[in-house]
């Protein structure tokens, strides 16, 4: 009989599995997700923040992923939750993302010689470059 995954298990199952994402086609749903903020985006975009260690605004997210009916970001949130070791969530999430379908075969595949991350999208990159001048003050608008 094998053990019970840890929470560490299964932090670090979650963290691949974000990874995978971007080593995979579904990066580029980071693109669309800026222009029209569709569901597989919002999950991606929840795994980029999950990896950042931003794990509040990643569940955030993969909720609303899930709501509009993704079932990897479902999977993720059951996880994560398990995880964490909120189990009634995590069973909750479980249950919900079986009842959309998922199964592990929808797991992202990493694409071999892939870049981690695309370009940036263009409205990602005419944002105006900040400096910082100190910790406790407003950030200011670098001079171009």
């Amino acid at each position: 009989m094998t053990a019970a995954p840890t929470r560490e298990d299964l932090r670090n199952d979650l963290r691949r599995l974000c990874q995978d994402l971007f080593n995979s086609e579904q990066v580029m749903r980071l693109a669309k997700f800026a222009e029209q903020c569709d569901e597989a985006g919002a999950r991606t975009f929840g795994c980029l923040l999950y990896c950042l260690n931003q794990h509040e605004d990643a569940v955030f997210w993969w909720r609303f992923a899930a709501g509009a009916g993704d079932r990897l970001a479902a999977h993720c949130l059951a996880v994560h939750h398990a995880a964490d070791g909120t189990h009634i969530d995590a069973r909750l999430w479980r249950a919900i993302a079986r009842t959309m379908g998922f199964d592990s075969t929808q797991l992202p595949s990493p694409a071999d010689n892939q870049p981690i991350l695309p370009e940036a999208p263009r409205s990602f990159r005419t944002v105006t470059p900040l400096r910082w001048v100190h910790p406790e003050r407003k950030p200011v608008v670098e001079e171009s």
